[in-house]
Order: C-alpha cells, then structure tokens, then sequence
C-alpha cells in the first residue's frame, strides 16, 4: 500500500472551540516537519470519521499531483530495483482510482515471497535470460514446492513489467519473448450432490425456523439460489434489492488489503449485473427484512444499509466462508470430490443444476454469474455429468432426422 504523505492518528478537544481538531504532519525536501489542522465537530466519533476522510482526501491528492517516474535508467537496476519501481507505480494508479488495491496487494505479496529473497532479483534487469527465468521456475516448483498456480502470480507480475518496458521503449527486448506461462492443473469444480443438496436444505430450513431467520442462512440462501460470490453477498445493499420487481443488482463486493476488507466494484464490468430473484429466496428476503427492522426498531431499512451486515456496516466474506465450513462439517454436506462443501461450492452448484438440467442456455447462465461465455463453458460445460454428451448428441441427431423429413 502506497505511503501516507499527511500522517496523523488522531484528535484532539480544543476547549475554546468546544470542537474536535485533527491534527496532520508532513516533511518537506529538507526534511522539516509542518503541520496541517482542522476543525470538525462537538461529537467524537462524528468528528474521528470526518478526519479519517480529510486524511484520505489529502493523500489521495498528493500522490495524484505527485506522479511517480516510474524508470529512468533500467541498464543500471537490478531486477528487483526495478520490480520495486513497478510496484510503486502501480501504488500511484491506485491512488487515481485506475487500478485495484486488493490486485495489488497480492501481487505485492507473491512478489515479498517469492521474487525479493531469490537470486533471481539481483540479476541485471537488462542482461536476465530465458535460462535464468527457467532456473527460478524450478527453485520455486520443486525447491520450495509451490504449485504452477500460485507461480503463476509472481510469473505475470516478472513478464508484465518487462512487456511495459518494452512498450515504453525503455528495453529492446524482454526474456519471456519466447516463454509460456506456467499452467495450472485443471481441477474440477467440487459442487452438492443431490444427497448433499437434500441435506443442505434440511439443515438450512432448521436453522433458519430455529433462529426465525438467521443471517448466516441468509448468506447460504443467497449463494444458493443466484451464484453470487460470497464477496458480493457481503457488498448488498438493500438499495439494490428490488422485492416487488423480484430482481437484485449487484453493484458492489468486498474485497481485501492485506486483512483489511474494503467496499469496491464488482470484479469485472460483467459482474455489474441485474439478478432475478427465484419465489423461495423472495420469501427468505421478506422474512430477513422483517427481522431486520425489528432488530433495528424501524419500519424500513436504510438503502445503505448491508442486506447481511450490521447496518452501514458490511459483514467480512472470510467470516461468512468460516462459517459455512463449520456449517458443512457439522451436517455431514459434502461435495462431489468428498470433501465438505464450501461457500463457492454453492456457486459451483447452481451453475452445475443449471447446465445438467439444461434449464439455460450458457450465455444467459453467464449473465446471472457474472461471467464471460468462456469461462462458464470451459468451467461447467457437462460437469460432473458424462451421459450430458450422450444425450445431447442424440438431440442433436433427432434434429436433424427432423430436417431430412426422417422419421424413426
């Protein structure tokens, strides 16, 4: 995460004011400190809000009108010199709202793991070969025994700086030229059997009769019957819920910094999408609503408020996936692979209903998850279900005895 140009934490009680004053601090060329106050409101935790925004604000602006140069001379920097330039420029895209905090901290994590402490980042930038890429696969594959897909990371963080040099006419050429990025396994999506499916819904309906509506089970519900991810399940808001019009829009998710979660939009522009709302999840929202406002002592809730959150407040994906997991372990609801079914399991599972009982067709199957046809026919194209071939095949055949005027 890019370095704070004002700090400050906190605030202090200006008497003759009867006001709360925010305090920041910042260092100029010469390394002198200077100071940058304001005042907020009579009410602390009003006044601690609005000062954590003046700070946002005020950095948000410094490193906008700060731009970073992001390489001046690469045949003098080493590989990890470089990659750390890299990194704060993409720190400044951040800070412009261009680019994604949590894409960024992953890769700043792989690169802390797996790129800094290897030799491989005290090459000559200029001078790295395909060979001395190839050695540091095999250190990272079988000397450390990460998988070809957590390599995959810090792979296309080596290969995207060298193709941005390159564009940028600051190198001639780059190394991966003539390389394939490693490739992970395929591995089959693990989704609820019928029996699984059959247990799920009984204890889900116990818990949920149990409790009068719970906000776990709401969670679980919401999984089940639309795919959503259990990013955007958290990111709901009530303004997006549509209960007379039987539709959602999801227009948010919760991502993570580091342990720190954060609202954002969707993951792609294709997870900006509008979701109907089947009859038995109307219901669950109906009864959650209820409950809701009367926890809250109000006839409505406020559109900002989280659908499974503690009012403005959203809920963590991490604690609503923990959950679920005891959830699964307690029941005994396990997926088709054997082990205990997950929260994305339940995405898994209603786009694999939704292939083997050929309810929709893939493009409006992607539609509902947010997806690109791509990944929805490469993913769950006959999942889990080999006599899908057989029997489209012999649909495919009935048409066309249909067509040569053939009858059987």
């Amino acid at each position: 995460m890019a370095e704070d140009f004002y700090k400050g934490t906190g605030l202090v009680w200006r008497d003759n004011k009867k006001k709360w004053q925010g305090n920041l601090y910042w260092y100029d060329e010469d390394g002198k400190r200077h100071q940058k106050s304001k005042l907020f409101t009579s009410k602390k935790r009003e006044s601690q809000a609005m000062f954590e925004d003046w700070k946002h604000e005020l950095n948000r602006k410094a490193r906008t009108t700060n731009p970073i140069e992001t390489v001046k001379d690469t045949s003098r920097k080493t590989v990890g010199e470089r990659l750390r330039e890299y990194l704060k420029y993409l720190e400044h895209e951040v800070s412009k709202g261009t680019y994604e905090q949590s894409t960024l901290t992953a890769k700043m994590q792989s690169a802390n793991l797996y790129i800094f402490p290897d030799p491989i980042a005290d090459k000559t930038y200029t001078k790295l070969s395909k060979r001395d890429i190839e050695e540091w696969e095999t250190r990272m594959l079988e000397g450390k025994g990460i998988s070809t897909g957590t390599l995959g990371i810090p792979y296309s963080l080596l290969r995207r700086v060298y193709n941005y040099d390159l564009e940028h006419e600051k190198i001639e050429d780059t190394p991966f030229r003539f390389l394939k990025s490693p490739k992970a396994g395929k591995r089959e999506k693990a989704f609820a059997t019928d029996e699984s499916l059959r247990k799920l819904a009984e204890a889900l309906d116990r818990r949920w009769e149990r409790e009068r509506g719970d906000v776990h089970a709401m969670c679980y519900f919401l999984a089940l019957y639309t795919g959503m991810r259990g990013q955007e399940i958290c990111g709901l808001r009530w303004m997006d819920v549509y209960l007379p019009q039987e539709k959602m829009i999801i227009r948010n998710a919760i991502a993570r910094n580091g342990n720190e979660p954060y609202a954002k939009s969707p993951k792609t522009k294709n997870s900006e999408r509008v979701i109907p709302i089947a009859p038995r999840l109307k219901e669950k929202l109906v009864q959650w609503k209820r409950r809701v406002c009367w926890i809250e002592g109000v006839e409505e809730p406020e559109p900002n408020w989280y659908v499974v959150g503690d009012r403005d407040k959203f809920r963590k994906p991490q604690w609503v996936t923990q959950n679920f997991g005891r959830f699964c372990r307690r029941n005994g609801v396990k997926a088709s692979d054997g082990t205990f079914l997950t929260m994305h399991g339940l995405r898994h599972t209603f786009a694999t209903v939704a292939v083997q009982e050929k309810v929709v067709d893939i493009k409006t199957l992607a539609a509902i998850l947010g997806d690109t046809v791509t990944m929805v026919m490469d993913t769950y194209a006959g999942v889990g279900d080999d006599d899908l071939k057989y029997q489209s095949m012999e649909l495919i055949y009935k048409a066309f005895e249909e067509r040569m005027g053939r009858d059987d």
